[in-house]
């Protein structure tokens, strides 16, 4: 397995990782495993220059790294990272954190509702018809909110019970994601008040599709200079903890009472 390490001046690193090389990196039929040959070394001295002035001079970036890299909004390293977002890791000032290009969704204090169910032929409210107009997760993103909901169990006590109810929405298809980044304010989910497993859900596909671990962490400032740490996971115990009737605990909308504790994020 072959890594690929980007450092640019905007101090962040990606690390993608693939597991085979095409004879032809140019071909965009092989676009998705593109960055396997800049890793491998199979790749032509007129490509890897190409890769180098697209790094300095397109992007103003320092290239560095065993191979002469390129910068991830390169073809074909943007389509791996994008296609693959568990392939590819991001380091500003030496930490983990999402990749940059996404803007992370903002905190709500409005994002829990009293509907038991969504009304998709006549939703009253902007989750309701975010929900009716969303998506179940695709397999890749399912794995993902299963992966995090079974971390969050393996805390065991609330959170083993927390990790319960977003299972059984899970199951049920009771977890719509909608598109990142395309609605003003953006914000990331929301869930029905006190409904437990009998509820539903609403995220952002930005939380399985690109701050899914603390490999890949939204990391956001309130007001009040306070850094918050947040990921798939901990997005899942804050939904969570409103289906189970629990409100905020800050004047922001980051927090709720088990929204840390039944996270990965510390």
């Amino acid at each position: 397995m072959k890594r690929l390490i980007l450092l640019g001046v905007m101090a962040f690193v990606v690390a993608c990782s693939m597991d085979r090389s095409p004879t032809d990196p140019m071909d965009a039929a092989h676009a998705r495993h593109g960055t396997a040959a800049l890793t491998g070394g199979n790749v032509s001295p007129d490509y890897m220059q190409r890769i180098v002035e697209t790094c300095t001079d397109t992007w103003g970036w320092s290239c560095s790294g065993d191979y002469g890299l390129g910068s991830p909004w390169d073809e074909p390293i943007y389509s791996a990272c994008t296609e693959d977002p568990t392939s590819c890791e991001f380091l500003g000032g030496g930490e983990a954190m999402a990749n940059p290009v996404d803007v992370m969704p903002e905190p709500t204090l409005y994002d829990a509702v009293d509907i038991a169910a969504p009304n998709c032929n006549n939703p009253q409210t902007q989750m309701e018809q975010l929900w009716c107009t969303g998506r179940v997760p695709s397999p890749g993103e399912r794995s993902l909110i299963a992966s995090a909901l079974q971390r969050m169990s393996n805390k065991s006590g609330t959170c083993a019970v927390m990790a319960a109810v977003g299972q059984a929405l899970l199951n049920n298809n009771m977890i719509h994601l909608f598109a990142r980044n395309t609605y003003t304010p953006d914000f990331g989910g929301g869930a029905s008040m006190n409904q437990g497993s009998a509820g539903w859900m609403l995220l952002s596909d930005y939380w399985p599709d690109v701050a899914f671990d603390m490999r890949h962490p939204a990391i956001q400032t309130d007001a009040q200079n306070v850094t918050h740490t947040r990921t798939l996971q901990q997005v899942l115990a804050h939904e969570i903890d409103h289906l189970r009737g629990q409100s905020h605990t800050d004047y922001y909308g980051y927090d709720t009472p088990n929204s840390q504790a039944c996270s990965d994020a510390p």
